[in-house]
């Protein structure tokens, strides 16, 4: 079985996804490629949005949950063709997305939350 993995991560400025590939096959992970692909304008305004109550939250949190996955498979195929690895010797491929809301727990009764975007099938199917 392959020992390569590949690590996903966008971070709260929303300017890019960040992407490394690491071969876990020795006693000390090696990092292989790394690669950043930015987020589109237009994209980090819409996720922007998202982080604050509005109108239509749930249409604009799908329609943008499958474009930030989109991109997120853009980073991953981009980083593997710098690499040269093909797809399928890859293990894995871990995604934290794009966090759009993070509410602590409060003093009331309300419980804590967090909500990240990044649609893992999109990254799935086309990776």
């Amino acid at each position: 079985m392959s020992e390569l993995y590949v690590g996903l991560m966008s971070g709260t400025s929303v300017d890019g996804i960040d992407a490394a590939l690491v071969d876990f096959a020795h006693s000390k992970p090696q990092l292989i490629q790394t690669h950043s692909e930015p987020i589109p304008d237009a994209m980090r305004e819409g996720i922007a949005a998202l982080c604050t109550p509005g109108d239509n939250e749930i249409d604009r949190m799908g329609a943008i949950d499958v474009e930030l996955g989109l991109l997120f498979a853009k980073a991953t195929l981009t980083l593997l063709e710098k690499a040269g690895i093909a797809a399928g010797k890859v293990a894995a491929i871990g995604s934290h997305g794009q966090t759009i809301r993070h509410r602590p727990p409060s003093n009331s009764t309300a419980p804590g939350f967090t909500l990240q975007i990044g649609d893992p099938n999109s990254i799935a199917s086309l990776s």
